[in-house]
């Protein structure tokens, strides 16, 4: 999963293809434009996302995402729970 802060949606790996899937709300605390819990919808796919950050020294425009998950459930009942972690980072220009 990747999404940018400027976007409203994620690109998501799904059935093996690249797919933008729109994000429909955003809660908690915000680093960098992102929320700690986001949620997105896609033809039927609910995706939850709840991470934490974690803002380092050194580390300048950016944040850790040291633990989170991303819990994925479907219209026919089945749910997913995959632990994620990761980075928030600056484009350098």
């Amino acid at each position: 999963m990747f999404s940018k802060a400027v976007d409203n949606g994620a690109m998501v790996m799904l059935n093996g293809r690249e797919q933008n899937v729109p994000r429909v709300s955003g809660d908690g605390r915000i680093v960098m434009g992102y929320n700690a819990q986001q949620s997105y919808v896609w033809r039927g796919l609910f995706l939850q996302v709840n991470i934490e950050f974690e803002q380092r020294s050194g580390l300048g425009r950016g944040a850790v995402i040291p633990t989170g998950t991303i819990r994925m459930s479907r219209r026919d009942g089945w749910e997913y729970v995959v632990p994620v972690g990761g980075l928030i980072a600056c484009e350098a220009k």
